[in-house]
């Protein structure tokens, strides 16, 4: 899959860290912000997106396991590849989690280099479908 013609999502609820990161992947992708876990899952409902950008640790409307095991739980967004962005550390049982259910993850702060090479990682790894 060619990346510059990509779709991806960033789910973030940090204002600043929303504007770095849009700011980061500006030239390269399409992207939408959603700021909660409800408004990611309407944005995903509506639009196509290649991959989603997800931070773990969202203040309000849920955080990122949950939309994680809302997505995988929907036809339309189950096969979408995430990749978990957070400030924290995880704990054992979340890293088990995270690693079966998400295509990558990246320590914040983030790092414009690592962070582009993860999105296409992620995105030369996925298969088109077959018409």
């Amino acid at each position: 899959m060619n990346g510059e013609n990509s779709s991806l999502l960033i789910v973030e609820d940090n204002h600043e860290s929303q504007l770095i990161i849009k700011t980061l992947l500006r030239n390269k992708y399409r992207t939408s912000i959603a700021s909660t876990v409800s408004d990611a899952m309407t944005q995903i409902s509506r639009d196509h997106f290649d991959l989603i950008l997800l931070d773990l640790n969202l203040n309000s409307g849920g955080n990122g396991k949950t939309l994680l095991q809302q997505m995988k739980m929907d036809e339309r967004s189950k096969n979408i590849p995430v990749i978990i962005t957070t400030a924290y550390d995880l704990n054992p049982e979340e890293e088990k989690f995270f690693q079966k259910n998400a295509n990558g993850f990246l320590q914040k702060p983030i790092d414009k280099k690592k962070l582009i090479q993860a999105i296409e990682k992620v995105l030369n790894s996925i298969q088109p479908a077959k018409l």
